[in-house]
């Protein structure tokens, strides 16, 4: 199976706290990048627990998962590229896309 790996371009995490407290609300947000290929990511709490809820673009569907504390958690990738995946672990996680008939993407490991 053919790998490519995601890089991260932005994390709301990192900007100034004055435009955190803007987004603190909606959560923190993630950008990640491969070629033409981008994944956004917002992360929110729910309970002791995390939900991602995002997209792909171009858009397309296909498979996600997450690699982090309490084990693998999967989904599908709607053909809008949209996908939300609940009862994350607190604490570094990786998501894997498979999307069409491409490589699988990886993004690199993230505290959430």
């Amino acid at each position: 199976m053919r790998v490519r790996a995601f890089e991260l371009i932005r994390d709301s995490a990192n900007e100034t706290a004055e435009l955190a407290g803007v987004r603190g609300a909606l959560g923190r947000l993630l950008t990640f990048a491969f070629g033409d290929r981008f994944v956004e990511v917002e992360v929110t709490a729910e309970g002791d627990a995390r939900a991602a809820t995002g997209y792909v673009v171009p858009a397309q569907g296909g498979t996600v998962s997450a690699d982090g504390p309490g084990g693998q958690v999967t989904g599908t990738v709607d053909d809008q590229g949209r996908f939300r995946l609940v009862g994350l672990g607190r604490g570094p996680v990786r998501l894997r896309f498979l999307i069409g008939d491409g490589p699988a993407l990886l993004t690199p490991w993230t505290g959430i």
